[in-house]
């Protein structure tokens, strides 16, 4: 089966996800860190889901994880053998929040609840670069999409 990426619509940050999403121009993985708690947060927020305090910290992460669960999702109206296919799913980083996000670069029949998995950044029109995975080859977690 084919992969192919949905269209997006042109992304706008808001002012607590901003530093998520200007990283992502240099294909860095920023996430929210309490220090009040030593946990990470994700999705974004303005203030800690730990604490309800605004003293969040940005901090770089490899991205590198393992897929927790995943669903096919069609793409198109007509039924077909060759119908393209979309990977949603919900990876489990190190740091041990889960993002819901897409998998790439992957034969269907391979997936695995529990592979490891690295980032693999898909480039948007304006500079920033979406946050997908893709199966870990045993590279060095290279930021290449």
């Amino acid at each position: 089966m084919n992969t192919r990426p949905p269209q997006l619509p042109e992304i706008v940050p808001s002012n607590f996800s901003r530093p998520f999403w200007e990283a992502t121009r240099e294909r860095r993985l920023l996430l929210q860190y309490c220090p009040r708690t030593a946990q990470y947060q994700f999705f974004l927020r303005p203030l800690s889901i730990f604490t309800g305090k605004r003293d969040l910290e940005w901090r770089e992460v490899s991205g590198r994880g393992t897929l927790y669960s995943y669903t096919l999702i069609p793409e198109g109206s007509v039924a077909t053998k060759e119908r393209p296919v979309r990977i949603l799913a919900i990876v489990e980083l190190a740091e041990g929040v889960r993002m819901l996000s897409n998998i790439g670069n992957v034969a269907i029949t391979s997936l695995r609840i529990g592979m490891p998995l690295v980032p693999l950044w898909e480039p948007l029109p304006n500079g920033m670069h979406l946050l997908k995975f893709q199966p870990d080859q045993g590279s060095s977690g290279d930021r290449t999409s």
